[in-house]
């Protein structure tokens, strides 16, 4: 199953583009959940993650990850669902399967995954997704910051979306760079 990520700036249309994507008969673009990002950046919280008390702590935050209502998903899991999913330590595999097990309800071969920031965790997805593929979107940057400025939970109006932006933009294309 091919796996792509996409890189934008938030308010950039990638919730549209995600939709449009899951349209496609073999693409499975599910609603964002924001899992990878968090996991990626607390996994040093749970090491070592092979001790049974630490992946039981990470498989636990991942369920309140996977059961926020701001997004909803076909797949269900609860801890012991998640157990099931990968050996202990695993990350890469659990959270592959996460993703794996939502496609596979929709009967898709491919996985279009958007997180945000997604160049400030980039390592993680390298060395855990080695064989994935980033898609880069740009918006332009007055659009994205009137939208930013529209959106209640963005303060800070158009001086800082479009900050933002700019911080997105020269983070992403360094990561690319390189």
């Amino acid at each position: 199953m091919a796996i792509h990520f996409l890189m934008c700036s938030e308010r950039s249309g990638s919730n549209f583009i995600t939709k449009i994507l899951n349209g496609h008969s073999n693409i499975c673009g599910p609603a964002t959940k924001h899992i990878i990002n968090p996991v990626a950046r607390n996994l040093f919280r749970n090491e070592p993650i092979e001790k049974a008390d630490n992946w039981n702590e990470l498989l636990a935050d991942i369920e309140n990850l996977i059961n926020v209502d701001f997004s909803s998903w076909k797949s269900s899991f609860d801890f012991e669902d998640l157990k099931c999913l990968a050996p202990k330590g695993e990350v890469n595999s659990l959270l592959r399967n996460i993703f794996y097990k939502e496609a596979s309800k929709f009967d898709k071969q491919h996985l279009f995954i958007k997180e945000n920031v997604v160049y400030e965790f980039l390592p993680f997805l390298l060395l855990n997704f080695p064989e994935s593929k980033f898609v880069y979107q740009v918006r332009d940057p007055r659009d994205m910051a009137l939208s930013w400025k529209k959106s209640a939970v963005h303060p800070g109006g158009v001086i800082k979306g479009a900050r933002q932006w700019q911080k997105d933009q020269q983070s992403t294309l360094k990561n690319l760079i390189n």
